[in-house]
């Protein structure tokens, strides 16, 4: 079993070759979300697929397109016809209610699970595979995750240099609403990726007493990537530096180091403080903050909406597309 992020390109997830499989991906204005035609051509015996849109971007032509695509490609290699689930985005504590049945009727059934986290917004990653870990009975869960080729803000300056605007609402992601005492102080866990306006709206939310940030690990083959999150890092540091205890890294692809960070900070500090996070990361390091949260209820997870994503150059291109085993978490031990 790999326990690591592996690069398809060099290897090929180990499904059953007579077996059946669920996959589920997310449609996106993204180039990348074509990556998911990639990945389901490397599961063997897809036998239901679920497709996740929102129903607010089909306006968009390229949206529409990449999303027909998906569709038309899982319908070719499905023994079932996918099932598209469309999510408003108004509805957020609603998100699984309404197809949960349908897909944990499909759990029974197939022998593996494949989710392409690719453009899933992070909310919706998370309720999605917190659904799927907690009711898919000892069956192997793999993950595919293929980068872009770039972000915006690898764009040193430019109109075009930013991913989202504004902050539409700042929610608690449903399953994860944790517990407050009143007799605690507010710890806010910041999971940093590159956008500060988002940071800074939670932060400005939550009004924290303390802060404890994790930020981005070295990037040595995206420079104007690492640029991006040091200025962002740098910018949350001069803003909130008097309530930031510590700041801890992890490497982009470093879910175990992510889930050992959140054990440090949980062991420090459950006893004298209400836990909050905010998990702005990469997805693969979310993941391993959702397999922690999971076992530990207490903490809150909270996710911003944006106002407004740059849908013109939010990515450009297709990257590197890696693959996880997800190992039995109960199982799970520090290296």
């Amino acid at each position: 079993m790999a326990h690591h992020f592996t690069n398809l390109q060099n290897s090929h997830p180990p499904f059953k070759p007579d077996g059946r499989t669920a996959f589920f991906c997310h449609s996106s204005f993204e180039p990348r979300a074509l990556a998911s035609i990639r990945s389901s051509e490397r599961c063997l015996g897809i036998d239901h697929s679920f497709v996740f849109h929102s129903d607010d971007y089909l306006g968009s032509d390229v949206y529409r397109e990449n999303h027909g695509k998906i569709v038309n490609h899982l319908g070719t290699v499905s023994a079932h016809a996918p099932v598209e689930i469309p999510v408003d985005c108004n509805n957020r504590e609603d998100l699984m209610n309404s197809y949960q049945d349908s897909i944990r009727e499909t759990l029974s059934q197939v022998d593996d699970v494949a989710v392409d986290i690719s453009t899933f917004t992070r909310g919706r990653m998370i309720c999605l595979l917190d659904f799927i870990m907690r009711e898919k009975g000892g069956k192997p869960l793999y993950l595919f995750y293929s980068e872009p080729e770039k972000y915006a803000t690898e764009d040193c300056g430019g109109d075009s240099a930013w991913l989202t605007r504004g902050a539409k609402s700042i929610v608690y992601v449903p399953g994860f609403a944790g517990e407050q005492q009143s007799d605690k102080k507010k710890l806010l866990i910041l999971l940093l990726g590159h956008d500060v306006e988002r940071v800074e709206s939670v932060v400005e939310a939550v009004d924290p007493d303390m802060i404890v940030a994790v930020s981005q690990g070295a990037l040595k083959s995206r420079k104007k990537l690492q640029e991006a999150s040091l200025k962002s890092n740098a910018s949350i540091l001069q803003k909130y530096g008097k309530k930031i205890a510590t700041i801890l890294t992890a490497p982009p692809r470093g879910w175990e180091t992510v889930y050992d960070a959140f054990a440090r900070i949980y062991g420090l500090y459950q006893n004298q403080y209400n836990i909050t996070a905010c998990l702005d990361g990469t997805k693969m390091q979310v993941f391993g903050a959702v397999t922690f949260c999971q076992k530990h209820p207490s903490i809150e997870l909270l996710y911003m909406e944006p106002e407004k994503y740059n849908c013109e150059s939010y990515t450009e291109g297709i990257g590197t597309t890696w693959w996880l085993e997800v190992p039995d978490m109960d199982m799970f031990k520090k290296k």
